[in-house]
């Protein structure tokens, strides 16, 4: 992370005489105010390299001051052997999950910043219009804190934390996935989510308008509630293409290694042939 990791990791390079790059994902150079900016600004401006996760991110980066040619963007990949489409039909039964429900899908933290407060209030109004809407929300925390009315409890429930394997076989139990974040870079659930052959609702926000498009899934401003409901009931309404939603992207974490591994590579033949300041105190004294 660049901050406060990255500020560290420079002071012991600059100690070692080793290059640094730093990774910028997210909330650390997007949400960083006080001292946290500062030492962002500090890690992207004297990093050999920033690899971040978005184009916004980079721009970004480069807001903070950092080079333009030293910023380089590396999305993030999926596991496609484990997040690719399934039988909605068998995923269901696997779960326990009513064969006619209306599944919609929330994996993240829960909290205010991935739109979780607003998520409960737009499916209530979904819930009126198409009453067997179902939310189940994974990832760690309790919603009952965002719960407005007690009878929710009976079509919202958290389920926890769960595996890669769990998360995929919720894809492909769910109608649709549903991320309203406030900030992101580039989360790996909506990759996993189109992967899964699954439309997502989201926010104009990160990295998440190069991942979506019209037909992909619907995108709204954030900690909007009323455009949020309505894309829901969009989304549920809409006949997917779910083969050619997963078709769009297979990008792999292999790509994503051999990308990095690439700009390790560069910076390391750029130290290379740097000449040391002490040479010609060398030279002299030999």
């Amino acid at each position: 992370w660049a901050q406060p990791e990255g500020h560290a990791a420079i002071a012991v390079g600059r100690e070692l005489d080793v290059p640094v790059i730093v990774g910028a994902l997210g909330s650390d150079i997007l949400l960083g105010k006080g001292i946290g900016r500062y030492l962002a600004k500090r890690a992207v401006t004297q990093a050999d390299r920033v690899l971040t996760v978005s184009d916004e991110m980079r721009r970004t980066a480069i807001g903070l001051g950092a080079s333009a040619d030293r910023v380089v963007m590396i999305p993030n990949g999926c596991d496609n052997s484990v997040f690719h489409p399934r039988d909605r039909a068998a995923s269901r039964r696997k779960l326990g999950v009513h064969p006619y429900a209306r599944l919609i899908l929330f994996v993240g933290r829960l909290t205010p910043m991935k739109g979780v407060p607003e998520l409960v209030a737009a499916f209530a109004h979904v819930r009126r219009e198409f009453p067997n809407a179902e939310l189940v929300c994974i990832g760690d925390g309790s919603i009952e804190r965002f719960f407005s009315l007690p009878e929710q409890a009976d079509y919202i429930r958290a389920v926890g934390h769960k595996t890669s394997d769990e998360i995929a076989d919720w894809l492909g139990a769910c109608d649709l996935l549903c991320l309203p974040s406030h900030s992101e870079g580039c989360p790996n659930v909506v990759v996993e989510a189109l992967n899964s052959g699954r439309p997502v609702i989201g926010t104009q926000v990160g990295g998440i308008p190069a991942m979506v498009d019209e037909r992909s899934g619907i995108l709204v401003p954030p900690c909007d509630v009323p455009e949020l409901a309505r894309a829901i009931r969009e989304g549920l309404d809409r006949k997917w293409d779910e083969n050619a939603i997963a078709a769009r992207t297979r990008r792999s974490w292999d790509d994503v290694a051999s990308e990095t591994y690439s700009v390790c590579s560069d910076v390391l033949n750029e130290r290379r042939h740097v000449v040391p300041s002490n040479a010609g105190l060398v030279a002299s004294d030999e």
